[in-house]
């Protein structure tokens, strides 16, 4: 038994249900071919039925989760740009080395490219995860720590 948990843990319940799901549709096809037993072939799409069920109440509850994390991914990306753009307003106006101020104005800007979509994923034919929009605030966060980094390595060095 305690095999079997592991197993079924490596395969992950989704995966399982999505495997159930289409092992009941073929023994449901191949049933109808065959022209089995009507009990076997009703049992066949109640099965694909419940997997196709459970799937669909796992799918709602992970995209639940996912539009949490990309709420708070968004949050932290924009109090980071806010905070990194603070302190270049406050620390950047007496700088005297226009690279240094050009370099952190570069990295904010690309950092606040982030507050819209990624351009990469326009006209491709896949679908856009909440992972890569988590990944995509999380890119453009690091950005505005890099860019307050900068201007601390700059006020460090006056």
């Amino acid at each position: 038994m305690q095999k079997i948990r592991q197993l079924v843990g490596a395969i992950g319940a989704y995966n399982l249900t999505l495997i159930g799901f289409a092992l009941s549709f073929v023994v449901a096809v191949v049933g109808m071919q065959a022209e089995l037993n009507a009990v076997f072939l009703g049992l066949a799409t109640v099965c694909a039925t419940g997997c196709f069920i459970s799937l669909l109440f796992q799918q709602r509850g992970t995209a639940a989760v996912d539009r949490s994390n990309i709420d708070e991914q968004w949050s932290a990306m924009v109090q980071s740009i806010k905070a990194a753009h603070m302190l270049a307003m406050k620390e950047m106006a007496t700088c005297s080395d226009p690279k240094v101020v050009e370099a952190v104005a570069d990295q904010l800007m690309s950092a606040a490219s982030h507050m819209g979509s990624n351009p990469a994923w326009r006209n491709v034919h896949r679908i856009t995860t909440a992972a890569d929009i988590v990944s995509w605030y999380e890119t453009g966060k690091g950005k505005a720590d890099e860019a307050k980094a900068m201007i601390e390595r700059y006020v460090a060095g006056r």
